[in-house]
């Protein structure tokens, strides 16, 4: 499964995280996340998903979960979507720009080495 590729990923960082974290939005309703990274020296709160098949549903998934999300957790809590483009899945560029454009930082799998350096600083 692609969320364990992340996991086993991330382990091999160093990287201390909680997994399967569910937070209430503004709204009143749960969401969940992958990984949480926590707050520590000049780095805020890091929300991860691990998205294994980044289409449209899922992506409108993770817009609102985080817009409900955000105003709950500090201000400068951040938000990630890692997405899967292993074995010809494409990603959609109009889907990046979204993310984008709601500060969701979209991470492509084969393009980890080099995006993920802010999570481990």
């Amino acid at each position: 499964l692609f969320k364990e590729d992340v996991d086993r990923y991330l382990r091999t960082q160093q990287i201390q995280y909680v997994v399967d974290v569910k937070l209430a939005g503004t709204s009143g309703l749960d969401h969940s996340f992958d990984f949480v990274i926590g707050a520590h020296n000049s780095h805020p709160e890091r929300y991860i998903r691990a998205i294994s098949s980044p289409g449209r549903e899922n992506i409108v998934e993770m817009l609102f979960a985080w817009q409900d999300l955000r105003d709950a957790r500090p201000s400068n809590a951040l938000a990630y979507a890692i997405l899967n483009d292993q074995e010809n899945r494409a990603i959609s560029q109009t889907h990046l720009a979204v993310l984008a454009k709601t500060g969701i930082t979209a991470i492509p799998w084969s393009e980890r080495e080099k995006k993920l350096v802010e999570l481990f600083n």
